[in-house]
């Protein structure tokens, strides 16, 4: 019995999101399977008592009190970690002896090693423990630039009336404020209801994206999406709006939404603004992004169309297949189907792949990547098509493997004829059709045949060839990419202080030695968190190799 239908995903900015997103949605629906987190246990939180001398602590209930919680965060590990750093700049107790304000408590070593400021002992601290803990809560709350900003001010009063030692103080916590806690891209637990919309198009579909947020937790999202040639994409996404919100009666506290989806606004104000909705389009913090994580599920769920649910309707069975025989008019069922594309940055890093297709669907154990042998320091995307076709080949034949009934090859006549001449070489013509699919107009080409096929862009047959062309079009520009990619890292090792991080964080940064060469040094300088001095020796360096 299969008790899964369907398969979809979420996008977080960090593997820790996602084990808090899990939870929530496991929380939420209940699913099943799902035991490991059904059993109402709940990440931890940080606790701050509401006690004359608050303490801290470790919880997993977060209850109705008067202490403040913050997180939560994903295990225990983490929260101790933050804890302990905690009381390394923030001196509070995390003893659970009651503390009053009269009575001596016996004090422990967090006093005498200067992690706590000892309220067991010292009665007449409490203004400057309870300013403390106000600094501890503007840290967890988020609000870090008011809180270095307050002990700024702090230090340089401090120093101006001479108490060095508490300046001091109010240094190191600058200093290390900056080490504690990532900001987790959730929305804040305000009891609001955010509803996040964004959208994006590409060459086959308009897709629309709404996530829900009750109270910080992230609920649901619904993706609605149709073909570009069906609707104009704003009055696509407007139409999404009325199906979304036209029959609901929990409509959200605030909308969000992207700059992508700003013509948005005045529709959204038209239809929410009675209802007491509040429309935001977030520019800094938490609000922008929560919002680019949603941008990016969008592209996630485009790609999941292109490669899945556009396709996989076509060639669920062998009807497809036998349709392109007839289509292309080919001699026999094309039941294994290879793809070839060239890649290459200016003529640089030529680079080949072909990709495989049995029966309707990617065979990636089949797939090969080459470097092209034939063409230097120049592009000549006819002659490697010619190499790589024919090495593919001749590999095939000398291994006796299964030989394809069609090759499919990007580009017009010219790829074509090159392709076609590896084929007559190798003794295949006869037992392999040769096409190619040109992107422009999506015109076929057969060999001796001097109009090309055009099919309807619904057509079932041109969508394979196209799935099948993009296929081979994505290996051959991530194969490129990792070439240029170790091309320069390899290049830029041998300049002395410039080691593997630093080589990356250039790469990603500027993609490619020759944009290396054309950047300023203040660029160069920031994107690999360097001196001026070797900024500039990486630059004259990377000059050189073009001279």
């Amino acid at each position: 019995m299969h008790d899964v239908t369907d398969i979809e995903w979420i996008v977080t900015s960090s593997e820790s999101d996602a084990f808090l997103l899990e939870s929530q949605l496991i929380k939420t629906f209940r699913p099943r399977y799902n035991i490991a987190l059904k059993d109402d246990k709940s990440y931890p939180y940080i606790r701050i008592s509401p006690d004359a001398f608050p303490r801290l602590s470790i919880t997993r209930d977060k209850r109705r009190d008067k202490a403040q919680y913050f997180g939560p965060f994903v295990s225990f590990g983490s929260a101790r970690y933050l804890l302990k750093v905690i009381q390394d700049i923030f001196p509070i107790r995390d003893c659970k002896q009651s503390i009053d304000l009269v009575d001596y408590q016996p004090k422990c070593i967090n006093l005498d090693i200067g992690r706590c400021l000892g309220p067991c002992v010292k009665k007449d601290t409490r203004d400057d423990y309870l300013r403390v803990v106000q600094d501890l809560t503007l840290f967890l709350s988020g609000k870090e630039r008011q809180l270095l900003n307050l002990l700024t001010a702090r230090m340089h009063d401090h120093a101006h009336h001479k108490h060095f030692e508490k300046a001091a103080r109010c240094r190191d916590q600058i200093e290390y404020l900056s080490r504690l806690r990532k900001r987790r891209v959730l929305m804040e637990e305000d009891g609001a209801t955010y509803d996040v919309w964004c959208g994006q198009s590409n060459e086959s579909f308009h897709y629309v994206l709404v996530q829900t947020f009750v109270d910080g937790r992230f609920l649901y999202q619904k993706g609605y999406y149709c073909d570009v040639r069906d609707m104009d994409f704003q009055d696509y996404v407007a139409q999404s709006v009325n199906s979304h919100y036209g029959d609901r009666d929990d409509l959200p506290d605030y909308v969000l939404t992207s700059d992508v989806l700003s013509f948005l606004k005045d529709t959204f104000s038209l239809m929410l603004s009675e209802l007491n909705v509040t429309i935001q389009i977030p520019q800094r913090g938490i609000k922008r992004d929560t919002v680019r994580i949603a941008s990016r599920n969008v592209k996630a769920a485009l790609d999941k169309l292109v490669k899945e649910k556009y396709f996989s309707v076509s060639v669920d069975s062998l009807k497809t297949l036998d349709l392109m025989m007839a289509r292309l008019q080919l001699p026999q069922v094309p039941l294994n189907i290879w793809g070839f594309d060239i890649s290459h940055l200016q003529g640089q890093d030529i680079v080949a792949s072909s990709v495989c297709f049995k029966q309707g669907k990617p065979s990636k154990k089949d797939y090969r990547k080459f470097y092209i042998r034939s063409v230097k320091d120049d592009s000549n995307d006819p002659q490697s098509i010619y190499e790589a076709v024919k090495r593919r080949l001749q590999r095939a034949l000398d291994e006796s493997t299964e030989l394809p009934q069609l090759l499919i090859i990007d580009g017009g006549k010219a790829q074509l004829s090159f392709a076609c001449k590896a084929c007559r070489e190798l003794g295949l013509m006869d037992t392999i059709s040769v096409i190619s699919l040109a992107k422009r107009e999506e015109l076929i080409f057969k060999p001796n045949q001097i109009a090309p096929i055009q099919l309807s862009r619904h057509d079932p047959c041109l969508r394979l060839c196209q799935f099948i062309r993009d296929e081979s079009h994505r290996v051959a520009v991530s194969f490129q990419r990792l070439t240029r990619r170790k091309k320069c890292q390899s290049v830029l090792e041998s300049i002395p202080g410039l080691g593997p991080k630093r080589i990356q964080a250039l790469y990603k940064h500027f993609g490619s030695i020759e944009n290396i060469q054309k950047a300023s040094v203040e660029d160069v300088r920031l994107a690999a968190h360097i001196s001026s001095d070797l900024a500039e020796n990486v630059i004259v360096f990377c000059r050189s190799l073009f001279i």
